[in-house]
C-alpha cells in the first residue's frame, strides 16, 4: 500500500492495555493490543475477509469428508446452538462430560507452523475452488476469475505473502520502547481469531484422517461429537481426549482440564448437568460468578481502569460520554444487586 493512502491514525504502532479475567480463581490479566487503528490494521481486516471465505470453504469440504468418510474433520463451531444440536441428534444421552482450555492460545502460537499449516490451508483451498483470484473487501470476500473494480485482487501467493508479512511485522509500542512479538499474535489484531481457528483446524483434520474406520471406528465416534469454540473445548462421551491430545496439537499449546466433574460443566453460554444419563442445559453467564467475589474495592477497581481505557479509545467526546453512561448503569445494577444479595 502506498504510503499516502494511510490517514495520520494510521501511521502508529498499536499500544498495548489489559483487562482482568474477575471470572478466574485466581484473578488473571488479558493482555490486548489497541489494533483499531495502526499500520498494520488494513491488511489485517482484508486478511480477516479472506480466511472467513477460506473457512466457509473448509467447512462445505468438511461437509463433504463427513457424508463420505463418516468423520467430522471440523469441530469449530459458531456458537452453542451447534451443542444443541449434537446433543439432540444424542437424544440427549451421555455419561461423561470434559472440557478444557488454551492457556494463552494467542500469544503461544508458533510462527513457522501457522506460515506451514496456513500456507497449504489456502493453497489446498485455491487449487479446489479453481478459480485464480479471491476478490476482498473489509465486508466479504469471494472466489472470481474476473479482475474486478472495487476490490483487493489476491492471487494464492498473495494471500501466502500477505499473512506471512502480518506474522513477522507484529510490533507493538510500551511506554517509549517498541517491541517486536516473534512468538504468538496478538488479541486485538482483526484476524487474530480466525488465523488461530483455522490452525488449530489443520492439527484437528489431520489427527482426524489419520484415524483408521476398520479399528478405530469408536475413537472416532468419540471425537465427532467434540466441539470447540475458539480456545475452549467441549467432549460429549469422549474417554479418549485426555490421552490423545498431546498428539493432536503442537507441544507449544497447553490445554487445561475446566471441569472437576465429569457430569457437570459450563461452555459459552450453556451450563450442562447429566442426571440419570440425561443431560440437562441451562443458561450460563460468567457474570453470576461474579456476584459472589465482588467487592465495593473491586467495582471501584474495575470502574476507573474502564473509565481510563474509553478515554484513551474514543476519539469523539459524545461517544466518550454515551459509554460513561453506559458503564454508570452497570454499576448501578450492581450496587443494588450486592445491596439485596
Amino acid at each position: 500500500m502506498k504510503a499516502e493512502l494511510f490517514s495520520l491514525e494510521h501511521r502508529k504502532l498499536p499500544t498495548m492495555y489489559w483487562i482482568p479475567k474477575l471470572h478466574k480463581t485466581p484473578y488473571k490479566a488479558r493482555f490486548i493490543a489497541n489494533s483499531s487503528a495502526c499500520t498494520t490494521t488494513k491488511i489485517s481486516k482484508l486478511l480477516t475477509s479472506c480466511p472467513t471465505k477460506i473457512k466457509d470453504h473448509t467447512i462445505r469440504y468438511c461437509n463433504k469428508v463427513y457424508e463420505n468418510s463418516g468423520k467430522n474433520l471440523f469441530w469449530s463451531i459458531k456458537n452453542s446452538c451447534e451443542v444443541l444440536t449434537k446433543l439432540q441428534h444424542k437424544g440427549f444421552q451421555a455419561k461423561q462430560l470434559s472440557t478444557y482450555d488454551f492457556s494463552t492460545l494467542y500469544t503461544t502460537l508458533p510462527h513457522n507452523l501457522i506460515k506451514i499449516k496456513l500456507v497449504q490451508l489456502i493453497e489446498k483451498t485455491f487449487a479446489r475452488e479453481q478459480m485464480p483470484f479471491l476478490a476482498c473487501n473489509y465486508e466479504k470476500a469471494f472466489f472470481t476469475s474476473e479482475i474486478l473494480k472495487n476490490y483487493t485482487m489476491w492471487t494464492c501467493c498473495d494471500v501466502c505473502k500477505a499473512l506471512t508479512f502480518l506474522l513477522d511485522n507484529i510490533y507493538i509500542r510500551f511506554g517509549n520502547t517498541i517491541y517486536r512479538q516473534v512468538i504468538g499474535i496478538p488479541m486485538g489484531t482483526n484476524c487474530a481469531p480466525l488465523i488461530a481457528d483455522l490452525f488449530l483446524y489443520c492439527y484437528e483434520r489431520d489427527f482426524m484422517l489419520s484415524l483408521k474406520s476398520d479399528t478405530q471406528a469408536d475413537i472416532i465416534k468419540a471425537f465427532n461429537d467434540t466441539s470447540r469454540y475458539l480456545d475452549d473445548i467441549l467432549n460429549i462421551d469422549n474417554s479418549f481426549f485426555e490421552s490423545l491430545y498431546p498428539s493432536i496439537y503442537p507441544i507449544e499449546l497447553k490445554l487445561n482440564k475446566a471441569n472437576i466433574n465429569d457430569t457437570s460443566t459450563s461452555f459459552l453460554d450453556l451450563d450442562l448437568t447429566i442426571k440419570d444419563g440425561i443431560i440437562t442445559s441451562k443458561i450460563y453467564d460468567k457474570r453470576d460468578d461474579l456476584t459472589s467475589k465482588l467487592s465495593i474495592i473491586h467495582i471501584l477497581m474495575a470502574t476507573f481502569l474502564a473509565f481510563h481505557l474509553m478515554e484513551y479509545i474514543c476519539h469523539n467526546f459524545l461517544d466518550l460520554l454515551e459509554h460513561v453512561l453506559q458503564l454508570r448503569i452497570l454499576i448501578n445494577a450492581i450496587s443494588l444487586l450486592l445491596i439485596n444479595f
